[in-house]
């Protein structure tokens, strides 16, 4: 009897479980596409996503606060507000009406004359000041104020980047979360397996080594389920460091995992990307930059010209009378030798790397998007079959082999294979989770917009597919944009 519990025919109810979870494509042969609607979510998969871990000191956000958290407090963002006080400051060291400071002499002392004792005091007084007259104040203001305009694009540049870094931090975070709860469900059917062995050992149907085994397995349960909450937890501080919340704080995610989306047209975001994208805009204005201060250069190669007044008071060895002079001052610089070259050459320098480097970015936004489209399309594609597939079965699946167990239709040892054969697909399933929103993160951060501005829904089974026109050209990321 033992050996018929053991080994027992009844063997084929897991094979053919197996065989139906041996990979995604089996399940071709299932019924109608249009008779299957394709889950568009863990939770609508059957994924019990309230039952996910949570962290007793961290606070549940929604994404829309950990974004707006983000503009205003996350490392990079402060630093890059910060460094618009160089703009100030630039604008400040222009503001001054005059190039450089009044310059003033005096002269004090005695003459002496051969034919007459005594000798009488003199006083010289001089002072000019240097103007310009070619508005020279006017462009060194306008490039300063360049200089302000390309801080705020990099500071544009980097809130972009991290609110493509947050959105990705959140979704690791959602997945983290649906792979803890994953375990925790193979915990609960681990206690169960070993429960019943146990009452099955007890009345004689199987060995005592079974019940051994089953409580290995519940302990490297144990040991998967504080691994997962761990991956949890490291999410979540990824999370809080991502977004710039405090040391002390710890923040988790809410809600569930978004509906995998597809790109139509990828010439319409390379084409956005060229335009908008705030790596773009930044060059743009460090063009503009480059191009006031060669313009300011020139101007400052100009002489600048000195207006001064002269006095002087003297008097006649050996007389009362004195003599006092009156000059005025006008002194033109010739430039003969110095004509401002260095400045003027580096900032010409400075318009070709800019556009070198602009036309290199594009380049590289253009291509990056190609194909990172690519691995969105794919990555959508396996989070389409396996939500369609394999997420909507595992409960089921768990159910059905707890059942069979306790019938004792099925052997430990067929039981456990089986187990962990479902563990496998789920497992891969759920990475495809981090798969699909790591070629978000790359296609949404080389676009430059949220990605549900110029994605589609992956169509379910039977629906009609997108028009081949793609969508409507993305709209740019204001302070705190739409998940």
């Amino acid at each position: 009897m033992r050996a018929a519990a053991d080994g027992g025919c009844s063997g084929a109810v897991v094979a053919v479980m197996l065989c139906a979870l041996a990979s995604p494509a089996a399940a071709a042969n299932g019924p109608a596409p249009s008779a299957i609607a394709s889950p568009t979510s863990l939770a609508e998969a059957g994924f019990d996503t309230s039952l996910a871990p949570r962290l007793q000191d961290a606070d549940v956000v929604s994404f829309e606060a950990v974004v707006k958290h983000a503009m205003a407090h996350a490392v990079e963002v402060s630093i890059a507000r910060a460094q618009l006080q160089y703009g100030d400051a630039a604008i400040e060291g222009a503001r001054p009406f005059l190039p450089e400071n009044p310059d003033v002499q005096v002269g004090m002392g005695a003459r002496f004359h051969n034919l007459a004792p005594g000798a009488t005091f003199e006083v010289q007084a001089q002072a000019t000041q240097g103007f310009e007259i070619g508005r020279e104040r006017k462009r060194r203001l306008a490039a300063a104020r360049k200089l302000r305009d390309l801080n705020e694009r990099a500071l544009e540049q980097v809130r972009w980047d991290t609110y493509a870094r947050v959105h990705l931090a959140y979704n690791r975070a959602l997945v983290a979360s649906a792979r803890a709860e994953m375990v925790n469900r193979l915990l609960r059917f681990s206690e169960s397996l070993l429960d019943v062995t146990r009452k099955r050992a007890a009345a004689g149907e199987i060995s005592e080594l079974r019940v051994r085994v089953a409580e290995g397995e519940l302990a490297q349960a144990r040991q998967a389920k504080l691994d997962a909450d761990l991956r949890f937890r490291l999410a979540c501080v990824d999370l809080s460091r991502a977004a710039g919340y405090p040391v002390d704080k710890l923040v988790a995610p809410i809600g569930d995992v978004e509906t995998p989306r597809k790109i139509v047209d990828v010439a319409v975001l390379i084409e956005f990307a060229g335009r908008e994208h705030p790596a773009i805009r930044t060059r743009d204005a460090q063009i503009d930059e480059a191009r006031a201060r060669v313009s300011a250069a020139d101007r400052d190669g100009w002489p600048h010209p000195r207006l001064g007044a002269y006095f002087s008071t003297e008097g006649e060895a050996g007389t009362v009378q004195r003599q006092n002079v009156v000059l005025g001052i006008v002194g033109l610089p010739l430039p003969v030798w110095q004509r401002n070259q260095a400045a003027r050459a580096r900032a010409r320098a400075d318009v070709r790397v800019a556009q070198a480097e602009r036309q290199a970015v594009q380049y590289s936004l253009a291509q990056q998007i190609r194909g990172a489209a690519f691995a969105v399309n794919t990555a959508a594609e396996r989070v389409a079959s396996y939500a369609r597939e394999v997420l909507p079965k595992f409960e089921a699946n768990m159910d059905l082999l707890e059942r069979a167990y306790k019938l004792g239709e099925t052997s430990l040892v067929e039981v456990l294979v089986a187990r962990e054969r479902f563990l496998k697909i789920q497992s891969e399933a759920i990475e495809s989770y981090n798969s699909y929103y790591q070629a978000v993160f790359e296609l949404e951060r080389t676009v430059g917009a949220p990605f549900d501005t110029f994605a589609v829904a992956t169509p379910q089974r039977g629906a009609v597919a997108a028009p081949a026109s793609g969508p409507a050209p993305p709209r740019r990321p204001v302070e705190l944009t739409p998940r």
